[in-house]
């Protein structure tokens, strides 16, 4: 039954007694009880959105809320969250709150920041990564306070990108702080720094400069952009994650490959409309000298007599051989390490010392990376102490694990007769 089709009269009345106290609930949150039935008796895939495959996956939120019986106090606030397949989950936040201007209902910055990560980690632990991009949907206007809150949660993902490189480069020797030290992470509101009037989360904290350190610098206010940054701290590599069209300017990448060889440049957001820059003007300002890497597929591109091809910084090439690599050890967990492992193992595949050459592998040599990244992977879960299997030959084990698309061949026995042919 279809809510245009919903008819309050046809609904059977509950036999109470005249007497009773017991109330029917309002339409509002039995409307959202009905939502949760269709939803888990759809097997949890009520509907589902045609994409382009290559792309990665974005992941919806809508943001509803609800009054108590009493008919005054907004108790509660709920999210849906699915993905364009239309799997998802169901998740309550905090109490509503209401604009003393317009009475519109809104989520305070906290509950707001609260139910975002809530998901997004939701999300990660389901798929394994964060989704590419998150589109939020309310049923009342954006409240400033929740899009702060929002957007604080969206950028705690970005700094998961610079907690693994940190871990990376603790790794390869380099105490955690010396790690953390050598990262220039940029928000919402420019360069994280110590006690910048718009404030920070506890998670960015770690990376946030000494106030004496930038005093000189260029800044509006107190927020300092990305190229003055650039200018100032001369970096070799620049990721983007944070889906802002165009923050990789002309400026920014000449300024950048004034000091550095190869520049190396991730314009990781996507759909395409959202990246940082497009992969034909980062080769063209860097005057064909920068190693880019993006989140969306983009063509081939010509330049100076070369033909650069355009690596996909897609998990498509990690994943097999990580899931591979913990089947075959059945690891208890999955660590940073293993994770470490599968990255270096995908970065081995690749030679990016031609002019032209993409910094990823072909998705059409994913079963080669795959059985690659499985050893690597299978071999720190070893060590680390995290396999419950034992393995005496793990790269042979590994091959052995994997499926082959392989058929027995099928063909017809001519000397077989029809009955016809042997007049049965």
């Amino acid at each position: 039954v279809w809510p245009t089709t919903y008819d309050n009269d046809a609904v059977v009345k509950r036999k109470l007694a005249e007497f009773s106290t017991r109330k029917v609930q309002d339409e509002a949150t039995r409307a959202w009880n009905f939502f949760c039935a269709l939803y888990y008796k759809a097997g949890g895939t009520p509907w589902r959105m045609v994409r382009d495959q290559r792309e990665y996956s974005a992941t919806f939120m809508g943001v509803s809320f609800f009054e108590g019986l009493d008919g005054t106090s907004l108790q509660t606030s709920s999210a849906q969250l699915f993905d364009e397949r239309g799997e998802g989950l169901i998740l309550k936040g905090g109490p509503g709150l209401k604009d003393k201007t317009d009475r519109q209902p809104y989520l305070s910055a906290l509950d707001a920041f609260d139910l975002t990560r809530t998901a997004l980690q939701s999300y990660k632990k389901e798929h394994g990564n964060y989704p590419a991009r998150l589109v939020i949907h309310k049923t009342s206007r954006f409240h400033p306070e929740e899009r702060e809150g929002f957007q604080k949660a969206i950028e705690q993902s970005e700094i998961g990108i610079a907690d693994f490189i940190t871990a990376a480069m603790v790794r390869d020797g380099l105490d955690a702080e010396d790690a953390r030290r050598r990262l220039w992470c940029l928000g919402s509101r420019g360069l994280l720094v110590e006690g910048m009037s718009a404030g920070m989360r506890d998670f960015q904290r770690a990376y946030a400069r000494d106030p004496a350190e930038v005093r000189t610098w260029q800044s509006r206010g107190d927020s300092i952009d990305l190229l003055e940054v650039v200018r100032r701290v001369e970096p070799t590599l620049l990721i983007g994650c944070a889906a802002q069209p165009g923050a990789f300017t002309e400026d920014v990448v000449r300024a950048m490959a004034a000091h550095a060889a190869r520049p190396i440049i991730f314009a990781l957001s996507n759909p395409t409309s959202l990246s940082e820059a497009a992969p034909s003007d980062l080769i063209t300002w860097s005057d064909g000298r920068a190693l880019v890497a993006t989140g969306s597929p983009f063509p081939p591109f010509a330049y100076g007599g070369a033909t650069y091809t355009i690596g996909q910084a897609n998990n498509a090439l990690v994943f097999p051989g990580l899931g591979l690599g913990t089947i075959v050890t059945r690891a208890r967990t999955v660590s940073d390490g293993m994770l470490l492992a599968a990255a270096d193992a995908v970065a081995g595949f690749v030679d990016a010392s031609e002019s032209g050459a993409a910094i990823m592998p072909p998705i059409d040599r994913v079963r080669d990376v795959s059985v690659c990244v499985a050893v690597a992977v299978a071999q720190i879960a070893v060590a680390e102490g995290l396999a419950r299997a034992q393995l005496f030959d793990i790269a042979g084990e590994v091959p052995r694990a994997m499926w082959e698309p392989v058929y027995r061949e099928v063909r017809s026995d001519d000397a077989v007769q029809s009955p016809r042919q042997s007049g049965v």
